[in-house]
């Protein structure tokens, strides 16, 4: 599948939740909520003289006041879903906001 940030977005967009929003939360944002953001060319691949694929990296980041907020599973689920490659890349509790902030690196390989 060759996987897009439109198609990523959609995906991501699937998550019940009433905040999701690319790069950063409004100060305003109540929890729970969801941030993403693309982050780095993890990979590139070439062929016929220049590159014809190359894999991007990012995170989805969740912060609730729930440890075992279910919408944990649910991102994970659409991952799995949209067969978009990821992993936990952090669980933090931020003391200044009082909340638990989960990190997935995600991985989506699209045409250059």
């Amino acid at each position: 599948m060759n996987m897009t940030f439109e198609l990523f977005k959609e995906a991501i967009l699937e998550v019940d939740c009433d905040y999701i929003t690319r790069h950063c939360a409004a100060d305003d944002a109540t929890p729970p909520y969801i941030v993403w953001a693309e982050s780095m060319e993890a990979e590139s691949f070439y062929g016929d003289g220049g590159k014809i694929y190359q894999a991007i990296q990012g995170t989805v980041d969740l912060y609730s006041k729930d440890p075992d907020d279910p919408l944990e599973k649910e991102i994970k689920s659409t991952f799995n879903a949209h067969e978009i490659g990821f992993y936990l890349n952090d669980v933090l509790y931020e003391r200044d906001t009082k909340l638990i902030h989960h990190e997935w690196v995600f991985t989506i390989v699209q045409e250059a």
